[in-house]
């Protein structure tokens, strides 16, 4: 007996959906068929039919819609209450034992809070996938310390070949790496993650993955438990010894990094567009690169085999402080460096520094930066690659301001809030097409033109969000 004409197209709108999802529906379906069949006896029942069909889809369109409610589940190892690793619980009065097993057990889009505790396992999370509008999330419980720890010198926590997922508010430790995110992975947040000593990098982010965002973690302590290498904060993309991989979109925003033994971020040849805004840098001493072959902040060549890109990476690095360290930005490809603070670096060290190892044609735009430093090393730059404004520390174009104590409001303890009727008030071109706001994120158009150096006197920052409190997405 032929289907009636509605079917098709169902079956077609199940076909994006897991399969567990598709059986169900399927015996839903099965369910009406007798009565299908009945009213296909008879020409004139057609019509009805069709009805019938149509009836059925709206009622699997009701029944999808209500199983699309996350749900919340719990991982609690404590003891009390009691854990177990089976279907039947995952609930906060009858939690799951591992953080693994739950994952396993998740739904997309579901909340799982994990409870206080010590968790030696490592995690291999590769869905279930959120949506545009609901990710999935992993997270700790609020007020809980949630401590993930390895073997030693292997393993790590992995995100891979997944969407929409969001891990927050765990400790990351003695692993070979932190955490990986690859696998081509997209809409990924890493937040809140505490990583340290562990073999490696603390976290990767790589192999075509995309639009992808570290915010607020700490970093420190790489390169330990005896590994041999990579010992970066964070580090985006793969290096020469391949497979191409053009990871892009990736913003890293508001970290905490020191006391790494490579790079505190790294941008490797093939990516781009990817954003380091907000972090904070210190205690990163490379003395196995020279002043001008690393940045603690090191955007790489857009080109080393087999890493290639076919435009300009347009890598932004904005409102960053970096201290005590070696060479603080490295720019070796197209990209925009504004309203970083540099000051204390080690000796025979730059601010920052611009190279051309693929002799591109991609401008470094640095504008509004303060740097606090020898005069002779704070913007290094060959040939006509580099377009500095509207900075202090470098004195290579008369828009630009050497670097003077008494512009500040305590340089001596790193305040580089202006003080009024200096010299760098209302002297700066007009970039307000790129650099719209300050450090603080006030106003450039505060006071007629602005200001010169990372931070607008006549305004003050945005105030301090008060009575916070964390809501489920």
């Amino acid at each position: 007996m032929r289907q009636p004409a509605d079917w098709p197209s169902l079956n077609r709108r199940l076909a994006p959906l897991p399969a567990s999802v598709q059986r169900g529906i399927t015996v839903a379906a099965r369910s009406v068929d007798p009565l299908s069949k009945i009213l296909m006896r008879s020409r004139s029942s057609r019509y009805t039919s069709h009805l019938v069909a149509t009836a059925v889809l709206v009622w699997i369109t009701l029944l999808l819609a209500t199983s699309a409610f996350a749900s919340t589940r719990y991982v609690d190892n404590s003891g009390t209450p009691p854990c177990v690793d089976t279907q039947a619980y995952g609930t906060e009065t009858q939690p799951w034992c591992t953080i693994s097993y739950a994952i396993r057990n998740l739904n997309g889009g579901d909340d799982l809070f994990v409870k206080h505790g010590t968790y030696n396992e490592g995690l291999y999370i590769n869905g279930p996938a959120g949506t545009s509008t609901k990710d999935t999330i992993i997270r700790t419980y609020p007020g809980h310390s949630v401590i993930i720890r390895g073997t030693g010198n292997s393993g790590r926590v992995r995100i891979t070949a997944t969407s929409y997922v969001t891990f927050d508010g765990f400790e990351i430790t003695n692993f070979n790496q932190g955490i990986f995110v690859d696998g081509a992975s997209s809409h990924v947040t890493v937040r809140n993650c505490t990583v340290h000593d562990v073999g490696q990098e603390g976290i990767h982010v790589k192999e075509n993955s995309s639009f992808v965002k570290i915010e607020g973690c700490t970093i420190f302590n790489t390169q330990k438990l005896g590994g041999c290498c990579n010992g970066e904060g964070i580090y985006v993309g793969t290096s020469s010894s391949g497979p191409l991989d053009n990871t892009n979109n990736v913003t890293l925003a508001n970290n905490v990094i020191h006391d790494t033994t490579d790079e505190g971020i790294e941008l490797k040849p093939g990516t781009h567009h990817c954003v380091a805004d907000g972090n904070t840098l210190y205690n990163i001493v490379m003395p196995q690169y020279s002043a001008s072959a690393a940045g603690v902040i090191e955007v790489n060549e857009r080109d080393l085999s087999p890493q290639t890109w076919s435009g300009n990476p347009s890598h932004l690095i904005t409102n960053n402080v970096v201290y005590n360290s070696t060479t603080a930005i490295r720019l070796g490809t197209g990209s925009t460096a504004y309203n970083n603070v540099i000051y204390s670096p080690l000796a025979g060290r730059f601010g920052i520094y611009v190279n051309n190892n693929n002799s591109d044609s991609f401008t470094r735009f640095i504008y509004h930066n303060t740097i606090h430093m020898t005069a002779d090393a704070v913007v290094v730059a060959g040939g006509t690659l580099a377009d500095v404004r509207n900075n202090i520390g470098p004195t290579t174009s008369t828009s630009n301001l050497a670097f003077t104590g008494t512009y500040f409001v305590d340089a001596s303890a790193h305040n580089y809030h202006l003080v009024p009727g200096v010299a760098a008030v209302n002297a700066g071109e007009n970039l307000l097409s790129i650099v719209a706001t300050d450090k603080d994120g006030v106003s450039r158009a505060v006071g007629g033109a602005a200001d010169i150096g990372a931070y607008e006197l006549g305004a003050s920052p945005p105030a301090a969000p008060t009575n916070l409190r964390i809501t489920r997405q």
